[in-house]
C-alpha cells in the first residue's frame, strides 16, 4: 500500500463496520480506521501519521494531514496559474473552503463498503450512503467516478487513493449491479441486496454510469482504464436506438400478446394450418403452391416459420393477424419479404407506384412537398428531394407512411443512397429496457440529455459485442442527423426535430416549441462528452442557455412582488448589478422533485448547482457567477450545513424558492447536486480538463 493510499483504510471491516468511514480527510480527523470485537472505533495517529508523512515526502507522494484536510505538494500537482481569476479563488483548493466543503459533502453520497454512490443524502442529520441509506443510483455512480478524478488533480484527494477508489467502484458495478439479458443495460436503482427487476432498466443511467467510468479510465490509466471499458462494452448501445432496428421489429414491440411475433389472435390460425390443413385437399389446393414458391417445401415439409410468412405475405386470416411479423429464421432467408408478384414489383404494389412516381418526378418540385419532406429525405439519404433517387423516395414513402391506404404493403428496396437501406430513421429512443432484454416503448425525442446516450452508441470501441455493422452505422447516422452540429450550425435535424426554441431573443435548442429544457441538460452533456464540450455550435448553445436562465430570473426576482424576500436583492459585482439567485435545474421543491426550467417552475425554485455548473459558460459572466456564489456563501443564503457523523458539519449552497423564501429541502440528490461542483471546481482545473478526458 502507498502511503497516500493508507488513509480512509478500513481494516478487518464488512460492509456494516465501512459504513462510517468516509473516504478523504476533513477539518476534523479522518485517519485510519480500525474496529475491535466490541465495534468501538480506534483512530490511529502518532507514530502512523508520522511515518506516512516521511515515508510520502520520501517518495514524493502527495499525502495529507488529517487534522488540516489539506495536501501537502512534495510533487507539482499542476495547479493552474490564477492570474485569470484574480481575488476569486484561493492559492490552491484546499485553502478554500467553500470547494473543501462541497469535497466533504460528496463524500457522504460514497458507500465506502463498495464504492458505490447514493441517490441521495438528508441535509437534516448525520446519515451518510451506508447501512442505513444505500439506494444507489448508476448515474450517481458515473457523477462519482468524475469526481474522483476532479478531486485528484485539484489535490483534495490523494491520486493514488481516488484510483483505487474508482477501482473498488467499477469492480463493484461489473460485479454486482443487476442489468438486462442481451442488451445490458443497467437497473436505474439498486442497494446492497442487488435484486433484480425490483425497478427500471434505465437506457440514460446505464450512459451516465458509462461515460463517467471511462472518464476515469482516461484520467487514471491503467487497470482502471481496462476496468472502464469492461464495464461500457457489457451493453448494447445501439439497442436504446430505434432507427437501428430490423424491420421485423421495427413496427410492433414483443409482449404477451405478441410472442416470436405472433399475435396471440393469429396463433390458433397458424397452429391450424401448421397441423391440419395441410392435409385437407382443398387447403392443399389453395396454398401448396404458394408454399414451393416461398420456402422451397410443400406443406408437408415446411416448418413452422415458413408457414409465419405465408400467412404474412398472403394476409391470411387478416383481421387475426394484421401485427404478425415476419419470423427470424426460415427455409429459404431471407424470411423478412415477400414474393413479387403482378402486384408487387420491386417492392413496390402497383396501387402505390403512381403516388412515389408523381413525388419523384412532380412533387420535389412544389414547395409544399419540398417543405414537409424535404429535410425528411436529407435525414433518410443524406441527398435533397432532387438528388435522391427513385430507391431513396421508396424508403421515405415507406417509412413515413404516405399514402398509406395504396401503400401499406409497401417493402424496403435492395439498395439506396445511404445503406443500409431496410431501415428507418426513426427519432425516438427507448428510455428503458425489460428483464430479458427487451427494448421498451419510449419517446425520448431529440434535443435533450439523452444526448449523452445517443452519442455513446457512436462509439464502436465501447459497443457492446452483439453491435452489428448495421446497428453501429445507423447509430451513428441517428446521432448525426438529431444531435451533432454541423460546422457552426444546429443539427440538420428531420424537419420537426430537433426543436429550435427562442427565450427573449436568445436561440435555445430543445424537443417541444411550448417547453423549454432545464438548465442541467446543457451542463450534462458539456461535462461528460467531448463532442458537445469542443463544438463551436454548442459552445455558443451553452453560453445562451446561461444568458436565457439568468435573464429569466433577473425578470423573475424584479417582477416579485415579495418585498423583504431574503432572496430577491441584486449584488454589485464588477460588471455590474445582478441579481442574487438564479439557475433553473432538477431536485426537491414544496412540491416534490421536480426538474424546473424557465417554461415549468411553479415555486420557483433556485438552483446552486446550475449557477456554478455554467462558471465556465462565457468568460464574460465568470466572475459574476463566482462573486454571485461567493456571496451567497458568506452571507448563508440557500446554505445548508449538513451533519457530518464525527459531529462537524459541511456546508453547501442548494436549492431554495423564491415563492417561498423560508421553505428548506430536506434533502439533496447526488445527480442534481454534481454539476455544483463540476463547474467551482473550474477555479483549480486546468483549462479543458473535462473535454480532455470526457468520452
Amino acid at each position: 500500500m502507498s502511503a497516500a493510499g493508507a488513509f480512509a483504510l478500513v481494516v478487518d471491516g464488512d460492509e456494516d463496520q465501512a459504513d462510517s468511514a468516509i473516504g478523504g480527510p476533513t477539518d476534523n480527523s479522518y485517519g485510519m480506521i480500525t474496529r475491535g470485537s466490541d465495534g468501538r472505533r480506534r483512530i490511529l495517529f502518532g507514530i502512523c501519521v508520522a511515518g506516512i508523512l516521511a515515508l510520502g515526502a520520501l517518495a514524493g507522494f502527495r499525502v495529507y494531514q488529517p487534522n488540516m484536510g489539506q495536501a501537502i505538494e512534495n510533487s507539482n500537482p499542476g495547479f493552474l496559474s490564477l492570474s485569470k481569476f484574480p481575488g476569486l479563488a484561493e492559492e490552491t483548493a484546499s485553502a478554500d473552503s467553500q470547494m473543501r466543503n462541497l469535497f466533504r459533502f460528496w463524500n457522504t453520497y460514497r458507500d465506502q463498503a463498495n464504492g458505490l454512490y447514493c441517490d441521495n443524502v438528508k441535509l437534516t442529520d448525520n446519515q451518510v450512503c451506508g447501512k442505513d441509506n444505500n439506494q444507489y443510483s448508476l448515474a450517481s455512480v458515473g457523477m462519482g467516478l468524475v469526481m474522483n478524478c476532479i478531486f485528484a488533480e485539484i489535490g483534495l484527494l490523494p491520486k493514488t487513493t481516488a484510483a483505487s477508489q474508482s477501482l473498488q467502484t467499477i469492480g463493484s458495478v461489473i460485479s454486482k449491479w443487476p442489468r438486462t439479458q442481451r442488451t445490458g443495460f443497467f437497473l436505474h436503482f439498486t442497494n446492497r441486496q442487488f435484486k433484480p427487476n425490483t425497478g427500471e432498466y434505465s437506457t440514460i443511467d446505464s450512459a451516465i454510469g458509462a461515460l463517467g467510468a471511462v472518464f476515469a479510465g482516461n484520467y487514471f490509466g491503467g487497470d482502471v482504464k481496462a476496468a472502464s471499458l469492461k464495464l461500457a462494452r457489457l451493453t448494447k448501445w445501439a439497442a436504446a436506438i430505434r432507427a437501428t432496428e430490423a424491420p421485423a421489429t421495427n413496427v410492433t414491440q414483443e409482449s404477451d400478446d405478441i410472442i416470436d411475433g405472433v399475435p396471440s389472435a393469429c396463433m390458433p390460425n397458424i397452429q391450424w394450418g401448421f397441423t391440419q390443413g395441410k392435409n385437407i385437399p382443398e387447403y392443399n389446393n389453395q396454398w401448396g403452391k404458394k408454399m414451393e414458391a416461398l420456402a422451397g417445401k410443400n406443406l408437408q415439409q415446411a416448418t413452422w416459420n415458413d408457414y409465419q410468412i405465408m400467412y404474412k405475405c398472403n394476409r391470411m386470416n387478416y383481421a387475426q393477424c394484421k401485427d404478425l411479423q415476419f419470423p427470424k429464421s426460415c427455409s429459404r432467408p431471407p424470411c423478412n419479404q415477400c414474393l413479387e408478384s403482378d402486384d408487387m414489383i420491386d417492392g413496390v404494389p402497383s396501387a402505390c407506384r403512381p403516388n412515389i412516381q408523381w413525388g419523384f418526378t412532380q412533387g420535389k418540385n412544389i414547395p409544399e412537398y419540398n417543405k414537409q419532406w424535404g429535410k425528411n429525405m436529407e435525414a433518410l439519404a443524406g441527398k435533397n428531394l432532387q438528388q435522391a433517387t427513385w430507391n431513396d423516395y421508396q424508403i421515405m414513402y415507406k417509412c413515413n407512411r404516405m399514402n398509406y391506404d395504396q401503400c401499406k404493403d409497401l417493402q424496403f428496396p435492395k439498395s439506396c443512397s445511404r445503406p443500409p437501406c431496410n431501415r428507418c430513421l426513426d427519432f425516438r429512443m427507448y428510455a428503458t429496457a425489460s428483464l430479458d432484454g427487451t427494448m421498451q416503448t419510449g419517446v425520448m425525442r431529440p434535443f435533450s440529455e439523452y444526448y449523452v446516450l445517443a452519442y455513446i452508441a457512436t462509439k464502436s470501441d465501447l459497443a457492446g459485442e452483439t453491435t452489428s455493422a448495421e446497428e453501429l452505422e445507423m447509430a451513428r447516422r441517428y446521432f448525426d442527423v438529431f444531435f451533432g452540429p454541423h460546422a457552426d450550425s444546429a443539427p440538420e435535424g428531420n424537419g420537426d426535430l430537433p426543436v429550435q426554441n427562442n427565450y427573449q431573443g436568445i436561440s435555445l435548442l430543445g424537443n417541444r416549441p411550448d417547453r423549454l429544457l432545464p438548465s442541467f441538460v446543457y451542463q450534462f452533456c458539456n461535462f461528460l462528452t467531448k463532442s458537445f464540450g469542443t463544438s463551436p455550435y454548442f459552445e455558443q448553445l451553452f453560453s445562451d442557455a446561461e444568458k436565457a436562465d439568468m435573464e429569466f430570473w433577473s425578470r423573475t426576482v424584479a417582477n416579485s412582488q415579495s418585498q423583504g424576500n431574503k432572496f430577491a436583492g441584486q449584488i454589485q459585482t464588477r460588471l455590474g448589478k445582478f441579481s442574487e439567485v438564479w439557475g433553473s435545474g432538477a431536485g426537491w421543491t414544496p412540491s416534490g422533485y421536480q426538474a424546473s426550467s424557465i417554461s415549468e417552475n411553479p415555486d420557483l425554485v433556485f438552483s446552486a448547482p446550475i449557477m456554478a455548473g455554467f462558471l465556465l459558460a462565457n468568460p464574460k459572466y465568470t466572475a459574476v457567477v463566482v462573486e454571485q456564489l461567493r456571496h451567497l456563501y458568506k452571507e448563508d443564503l440557500c446554505a445548508y450545513e449538513k451533519p457530518l457523523p464525527l459531529g462537524d458539519k459541511a456546508k453547501v449552497l442548494w436549492r431554495c424558492s423564491l415563492k417561498q423564501p423560508n421553505w428548506k429541502a430536506w434533502r439533496a440528490e447526488s445527480v442534481d447536486f454534481s454539476t455544483e461542483i463540476f463547474g467551482f471546481a473550474q477555479l483549480y482545473l486546468p483549462d479543458g480538463f473535462y473535454q480532455t478526458y470526457a468520452v
